[in-house]
């Protein structure tokens, strides 16, 4: 077995990443990050900017409907909390 703790000359880095290429994002990423970079986010613009890719506003649409349901479980939680306390009280 090789020892696994020796340094890699800076030579074989190199050669085995030589050959690596790593795509640009889509476009659509692109435009939605910078979007989002604004100073004044306008929710219309990201609107149309996700509606352009059905897979991309599928995952949104995804993890937005994710996040409501854990804000409500979590307001749910927080409410029958109340309700044990001034029981208990």
């Amino acid at each position: 077995m090789k020892d696994l703790s020796q340094e890699i000359p800076e030579q074989d880095i190199e050669k085995a990443l030589k050959g690596i290429k790593i795509p640009s994002p889509p476009q659509i990423i692109v435009d939605l990050q910078m979007e989002l970079a604004a100073i004044n986010i306008n929710i219309a613009n990201i609107e149309t900017i996700v509606s352009k890719d059905v897979g991309i506003a599928g995952k949104y649409i995804m993890r937005l409907a994710y996040l409501a349901c854990k804000m409500s479980l979590m307001l749910s939680i927080q409410l029958l909390f109340k309700k044990v306390f001034l029981v208990v009280v």
